[in-house]
């Protein structure tokens, strides 16, 4: 309550006394992104140095070596007392996967299993906006439950992914169909994410349970910063009581959630009404409702208690896609439909 803040003409959060009315005193400083940049280009330049490369591998191999004359040397003697430790093996032993698309977290069985069991039990259901029931949705697809196969559902990553994010991006709508992606892997749709909610709980259940493993995960959900009430959207989905066969909010002891913002300002831009808009305003969509929620969690609760359960925030995109050249300016200034540099995001 003793603190307000303000999104500063940088592109950067400032945080001041209440008090503070002028703004003199700024609490969180950050270098700007003239430091930044040439620290990013220092490492850049190390990066594709020779003599920095050769270095490198001579020590991985020398890193190599060594361990190899240590196993060599040592392993029985590892072995001995690794078997003579109690109650812990490597099946015991906590294991976390920490980079999980929470759309790609169910096996491609656990969610064809799933959405023929929806099918089968729940054909009737309202899942769009139009009326349509997804006995209908399917129904103009030309699908039935004898089409539900994994094969048929094409969701399995293999070589055609290799250095092709639209066909990574294709592998998370089933049949290649937008419909069944926004119905059944989604948390803002016409069900408010239901579908999406239970079958991620099938796959919570299964590391709390911890049936001939123990594993956690860190699933990642994404904010796009196209509007700011998608916080607040996710925020209500988090912790939403989805009843069923698993009950309670999406909140789980093997589980951390990770935030991913994929690079989208192209998309952005194109909005009706974006013509002319800068930077800031997407950047405003992502961090502001943050900050209102950690300062003034009493205005959004339910924000400020999911944050609880969030431990990281990750820029994604096609690292290969071509970028428009940045200088150092303000996001206010960044009005061009085009993708600015990957390394200006990141700052």
């Amino acid at each position: 309550k003793n603190l307000v803040f303000h999104f500063g003409d940088e592109g950067v959060m400032e945080l001041y006394h209440a008090s503070d009315t002028e703004r003199k005193n700024n609490l969180s400083i950050v270098p700007d992104v003239e430091e930044f940049n040439k620290d990013y280009e220092r490492i850049v330049e190390m990066v594709n140095e020779g003599f920095m490369r050769s270095y490198c591998f001579q020590r991985l191999q020398l890193l190599s070596s060594a361990f190899r004359t240590h196993v060599t040397m040592n392993g029985q003697t590892e072995s001995l007392e690794q078997g003579n430790l109690l109650g812990t093996d490597f099946y015991r032993t906590m294991k976390i996967d920490n980079h999980i698309h929470a759309a790609g977290a169910p096996s491609a069985k656990q969610f064809v299993s799933f959405v023929k069991n929806k099918l089968e039990t729940e054909s009737s259901a309202v899942v769009s906006k139009d009326g349509k029931t997804l006995g209908q949705v399917f129904e103009e697809a030309g699908l039935d439950k004898d089409h539900l196969t994994i094969d048929a559902f094409n969701v399995l990553a293999d070589y055609s992914v290799y250095q092709r994010f639209d066909n990574f991006n294709a592998k998370y709508s089933p049949f290649r169909m937008a419909d069944m992606r926004r119905i059944f892997l989604k948390t803002t749709n016409h069900m408010g994410g239901r579908y999406f909610a239970e079958l991620l709980k099938i796959v919570l259940a299964r590391h709390e349970t911890s049936k001939g493993h123990v594993s956690a995960v860190e699933m990642r959900l994404s904010i796009y910063g196209m509007e700011r009430e998608e916080w607040y959207d996710l925020a209500e989905w988090m912790l939403t009581d989805w009843g069923g066969d698993f009950p309670g909010p999406m909140i789980s002891s093997n589980n951390r959630w990770m935030i991913q913002i994929p690079r989208l300002w192209r998309i952005f831009r194109m909005k009706p009404g974006k013509d002319g808009s800068g930077f800031n305003e997407m950047l405003e969509n992502i961090f502001v409702p943050m900050f209102e929620a950690t300062l003034y969690p009493e205005k959004h609760p339910k924000l400020a208690e999911a944050l609880k359960h969030i431990v990281g925030i990750d820029s994604v995109d096609d690292e290969g896609s071509q970028e428009e050249t940045c200088n150092c300016q303000r996001p206010h200034a960044w009005t061009t439909p085009k993708n600015p540099a990957y390394w200006w995001q990141l700052y």
